[in-house]
């Protein structure tokens, strides 16, 4: 039964600033892993005529550009922040980061959902 006091949930300095680094060097790790598999799907669709003419893998490719701009802005932006502990950046880059990132996600739904509907269509037409 809960007793009405609150708990002590400090952390110390030096456990969060290791908890920060961590935190930059995963997104990091996650950010160059997002740019290097991103950058071999566009190239593998853009060098293949099969996967180039196509629907499905313009959407794809779509995908895989709006993947490669967040990695490229949204996360390095967002890396910076998680490694100093605050932001640095200004007011600015504040709002931009919200709007761009509020954009790709926006741009990546329609585009799964256009996906969907292209599927769907391709199954109608079989049958």
């Amino acid at each position: 039964m809960w007793s009405g006091a609150s708990p002590n949930l400090s952390i110390d300095d030096t456990k969060l600033a290791n908890l920060n680094t961590f935190s930059a060097v995963l997104l990091g790790i996650f950010t160059i892993a997002a740019l290097i598999l991103n950058f071999l799907l566009i190239l593998a669709i853009l060098c293949s005529y099969s996967l180039r003419n196509t629907v499905f893998y313009y959407h794809i490719l779509h995908l895989a550009a709006l993947n490669l701009l967040n990695a490229c802005v949204s996360n390095v932006i967002k890396m910076t922040y998680v490694w100093s502990g605050e932001w640095v950046l200004g007011q600015f880059m504040c709002t931009f980061d919200a709007f761009l990132g509020e954009l790709l996600m926006i741009q990546t739904l329609y585009m799964l959902t256009l996906l969907s509907v292209d599927r769907a269509i391709a199954m109608m037409s079989i049958y």
